[in-house]
Order: structure tokens, then sequence, then C-alpha cells
């Protein structure tokens, strides 16, 4: 298996896992992201290089490797929080390296964060409306007169952020403030604020840190049905367990080079895998 030609998609093995109906159509799918020659330097040091991964619809990929591996470095270079060094991102085959991460996610990305990004003073409602915010329809003359227009949008972004937080179960919590919730629930804001921008690329980074197992079941459950649904989602994960059972494709970074990839199944049994990371994880 050659690491330097592993992507989401897994070029380097005879086949991939399937999860599903979208699974098995996703494996053949356009992608809906794709990138190619990653590199990242700060300084002297080389943070990712030569990184390829490919997500296509329909399919969870996971993004694997030790601390330090440079997961979270790629997950900001594909969202625009990072520029390359070098490297190409495409989301629809359209380049996006190199724009501001608000304009990547106008073309259907969505992240998370490892350290949700709450507001003080704002409800758990209120953080999941303001990924609505795209979707008004009101004039800013309307807005400021808070006419018809601007009432009904409310509405609809409302009801639309209600359903996202039922759906990651913190409906019964959205009238509390969203920095009061214990780390493991803001991380679910992060979720459902995520979806309720409708992307059509889904990054989460360490979205299971602080749930317990209950909580960690219902997230797997809950990625399967993004999944499902026809998103391309990119997970970063240490809950080995969930990534085993949530992903159709594994990747697996080392000191900032993809190191190996395939179904689960593949990587799981990988001896340079085992030594690197997977040794260690069991240990």
């Amino acid at each position: 298996m050659s690491a330097a030609d592993t992507t989401g998609e897994v070029r380097t093995t005879g086949g991939t896992a399937t999860a599903g109906a979208a699974a098995t159509a996703g494996a053949t799918a356009a992608p809906a992201l794709r990138a190619e020659g990653l590199r990242r330097t700060f300084g002297a040091f080389v943070a990712v290089d030569d990184v390829a991964i490919t997500l296509r619809p329909g399919r969870v990929t996971a993004l694997i490797g030790p601390n330090g591996a440079g997961k979270s470095t790629v997950i900001n270079l594909l969202a625009g929080t990072l520029i390359p060094t070098a490297g190409q991102v495409r989301i629809a085959d359209v380049r996006v390296e190199g724009l501001r991460a608000e304009e990547v996610a106008l073309r259907g990305l969505a992240r998370t964060f490892q350290t949700p990004k709450l507001y003080e003073g704002m409800t758990v409602l209120d953080m999941v409306m303001l990924a609505r915010d795209r979707f008004g329809r009101a004039s800013f003359l309307e807005i400021a007169l808070s006419l018809p227009r601007t009432r009904r949008d409310r509405q609809a972004s409302r009801a639309a952020a209600m359903a996202h937080l039922e759906r990651v179960g913190l409906g019964h919590q959205a009238d509390r403030l969203a920095t009061s919730l214990p780390v493991g629930s803001q991380r679910l804001v992060d979720v459902a604020r995520a979806l309720a921008s409708e992307p059509d690329v889904l990054l989460l980074d360490e979205p299971a840190a602080g749930l317990d197992h209950t909580e960690t079941h219902e997230l797997t459950d809950l990625i399967r049905a993004i999944a499902g649904e026809g998103l391309a989602v990119l997970l970063v994960e240490h809950d080995m367990r969930m990534v085993m059972s949530v992903a159709d494709d594994v990747v697996v970074l080392d000191r900032g080079r993809l190191l190996a990839g395939g179904t689960p199944e593949e990587v799981a049994a990988n001896p340079a895998v085992i030594e690197a990371y997977l040794g260690t994880v069991a240990a």
C-alpha cells in the first residue's frame, strides 16, 4: 500500500467498505472535495507535507493519527482557516485554496472545532440561528424597519435551527446560554450549527471528546444518518471504536505525512499503523 497515493477514496486498495446505499453510490460519485499535494510550513517546521485526500458524497472518511500528526492542520487547510504553502483544494471541482474561510463556507463546506467557538451571552438557539443568516431574503432596509419579510425570515431561521438542535439531542437546551453547557454539549451545539448551514461537505474535528458512552453512540448514529443523506464527511477522532464503526474509509497521518489508508479493517491490520498509532492507543 503506497502512503503517497492514499486519499479518502482509498485509491491504494482493491475496494472500499460500504455502509448503506449512499456509501455505495458515493464510492463512484464525483468528489465533493479533493485536496492534492497539501503542504504547510511554519518557518522551518513542516506541519503537513504532500497530503492528498478525497471526500465523496455519502461517505465518511476518518482522519486519524497520533497527537501532533497534523490532523487539525489539514482541516484548517481544507476549511480556509490556513492557506497552504503548496497544493490545491477543490470543492465541486472549483479551486478554493487561498479563499477566506467565510468564502469557502459559502461554497458548501462547514466545520466544527476542537474548542467550540461560542459567544458569551448567546443562547444555544441563537448560536445555531447564526448559521441561517445567509438564507434570509430580507433586504438591509427591510431588516432595519423590521418589515414582514424580516419576521418571516426569523421564524424560518428559528424553526430550522430548532430542528437541528432536536436532531443532536439539545432541543430542550435551546434557551440556555451556550457557554453554560458542559463541554460535550457545547460540541453538539457546534455540530448543529454546522448542519444548519446546509453544507455539502462537513468536517468534524473531534466531535466526541467530552461525550459519555450513550452520547457517543447517538453521535455515531447521527454521523451515519448525515452521510446517508449525501453529505461528504471528514471525521477527525481519537475514539477508535467510534471510527471503526462509522467510517467507510480511514486515512492515517503520521508526522504530517500520509502513512496509510483503506477500509477500517485494512487499516486496523496494517503493521505500520499499529506501530505508529493503534498500538499506542491500545496500550
